[in-house]
This record gives structure tokens, sequence and C-alpha cells, in this order.
């Protein structure tokens, strides 16, 4: 049975370099390694992903664009017929760039984390703002489709996501993701930027809200349970490092890799990940809730970063699965309380 599962989509860090020093960077990126992945092996890569039937790929980093072969291995990428998609803090296009971007169908990803200069500089470096608003107009002037902005969601920030879809909207971006902050990398430093366990119900009806009210598409990844707060892991995703190694999970940082496509096909490393029994094995608590199937134990560096354990609870999951027994059990009640709240909770 494990043997006919595939990836839906491969993740390539092109590089650790980065013209950034984000406060919530996952991956804690800023210098290149000395024994990052070459041309001719992210080629090799790109060609055994295809021969595995995987036809989803998305470049990252680090800052992808940085690398002066990356447009190169683009083009190698779309002429192999793959879907591709980067992810990029967007500082780096220009006119050529924009329009080399479009002219290949690539997916641009841009990151925004704030709807004003003072959030989103706080995170990414002064005048990131400003540069950033410049290349989605550049971006939708060059009539990007495909275009998307990136929203991580924090601490410090999700009251400004109810403002954000109303600035797109005036930029002309189409679509919009919405993600929340792990603790992993930097963001494990600067952890003022961390939710709370006790805070998520309410950020979750927040993020709820506004994708409900944005009048714009918003793009979701394809996790488990409850949707930008569960797994992005659980849809089969894998992923390799700038020096090669495999990883289903960006937010372990060097924890947990797999073997290295050096020493290994790209198909004998997703094998001996699925033979891996070392992931998540389901802990007591979480053996007994009725949303396990659903939510498959939720985030794993959530676990391991507040308890220690990778195999510990998920505390965002239980938190939004109080919040759920909490509304159906009261569900008459809170109904009630739309039209009259007083009579309702006397």
């Amino acid at each position: 049975m494990a043997a006919t599962i595939k990836p839906s989509r491969i993740y390539i860090d092109v590089t650790n370099a980065c013209n950034l020093r984000c406060r919530h960077c996952c991956t804690s990126s800023g210098c290149k390694y000395e024994d990052e992945l070459g041309k001719e092996e992210i080629i090799s890569l790109i060609h055994q992903a295809k021969k595995m039937g995987i036809t989803n790929l998305v470049f990252s980093g680090g800052e992808p664009l940085i690398r002066k072969d990356f447009f190169s291995i683009l083009e190698y990428a779309r002429n192999s017929g793959m879907e591709v998609t980067i992810l990029t803090n967007g500082l780096l296009i220009d006119y050529k760039k924009a329009k080399t971007l479009i002219d290949l169908s690539v997916r641009v990803k841009i990151s925004l984390d704030g709807a004003c200069a003072e959030t989103h500089d706080y995170l990414r470096g002064k005048g990131t703002f400003e540069r950033t608003i410049d290349v989605l107009r550049l971006m939708v002037k060059l009539k990007c489709e495909t275009l998307t902005v990136h929203y991580t969601v924090h601490r410090l920030n999700f009251l400004e996501l109810e403002m954000l879809p109303e600035l797109l909207r005036k930029i002309g971006v189409p679509n919009l993701v919405i993600g929340t902050i792990k603790p992993a990398g930097r963001a494990q430093i600067n952890s003022e930027l961390l939710i709370p366990p006790r805070m998520v119900p309410f950020v979750h009806e927040r993020v709820n809200s506004v994708k409900r009210n944005a009048g714009i598409r918003i793009m979701s990844f394809s996790d488990r349970g409850w949707g930008e707060f569960g797994c992005p892991a659980s849809c089969n995703k894998l992923g390799i490092t700038s020096t090669g190694f495999l990883t289903t999970c960006a937010f372990f940082g060097s924890q947990f890799l797999g073997g290295n496509i050096r020493e290994h096909t790209l198909e004998e490393l997703w094998q001996s990940h699925l033979a891996r029994s070392d992931i998540f094995v389901a802990n007591e608590k979480c053996k007994k809730c009725p949303y396990l199937p659903s939510c498959a134990g939720g985030c794993r560096a959530r676990a391991l970063y507040y308890y220690g354990d990778i195999n510990a609870p998920d505390p965002y999951c239980c938190a939004l699965y109080n919040k759920k027994v909490f509304i159906d059990e009261n569900r008459p009640t809170l109904l009630k309380a739309l039209e009259n709240p007083m009579e309702a909770f006397s």
C-alpha cells in the first residue's frame, strides 16, 4: 500500500542564502552553505521527480532569486512540463525578472506580512514594505495572473489581516494565501511572535471571518484538520534542502532529516521516508480523541516545541477541538444569542 503513495509536490530549497534576516524565518536563512546543490544536481533532481510522476514543483530557500543560475533551472523545469511555484520575498524582482517569470508561466508567491510598513518592516527590515508593494504593482501591471501574496499570521499582525484584502484589491493582486507562524528557526528566538495556544481559537475565528468576507481569492494548503492551523506535511509533500537532504517538514530544521540525494535516488529517499516509524506515533490523549482521523495529530513541530516530544499532542489542535466541542454543546444557545444575547445567557 505504502509503495503506491506518491508525493503531491516537491519543495527544493535552491540555497540558504537570503538578502533578508526575517525575525520569523523558519529556516534561519541568511548565508550560503558551502556544500549546496549545484545546477546539474538540481536538474537531475527535477528529472527524477518527473519520472516519479511528480508534476508540482516549488522552489524556495533562502531567497531563490539570489542564485545566478536560477532562471536556467526554472526554464529546464518548465520545459520538463512541471508546474512551478517560487516562494520569494520579491525584493530582487525587477522588470526583466518579472517579465521572464511571466513568460515562463511560473506561479509567483510573494511574502507580505503586514498591511502597513511598521508591521511588515518589523519582521523583514526597514523599507521592505514599500519595496514589496512596488514589486506587486509591477507584477500586476505585467498581468501576472498567478501572482499570490503569502501572509504569515503571528501574534503581532493578526488584527491587520482584516485590512489586507482591501489593500490587495487596490493593488490588483488576485490571490492570497494565509499561513500561521510555526515555532521554528528564528521564530523560536523571537517568541513574542508566536501565538499562545490559549489565543488560537480567537485568532482562528478572525482568520475564518476574513476568509468569508475577503472579496479576493483565498488559496489554501492541503492541511488536515484545522486549515491554516493544521499540518501542511499531511498532503504527502517532500522537500530537499539546499544541501540535498530529504525533509517532509521544513519546521523541524535539521532534526529528523532523511538521506541525501547525492547518495540515493529520489525514489529511494521517498520510500525510506514511508518506511520510517519515528515521525508520529499517536500518544494516549490523541488516541482517545475522536478528531484524530481528521487532524492526524496536527503539527509535530509545535508538539516538539511546547512539550519537547514529537509524539506529544499539538496544543493548537487541542485548543481548536475544545472550541468545537463547546460550540457543538451550546449551539442552540449561541444561535439564540445572535438575536438576543441577554435572554440567551440569562
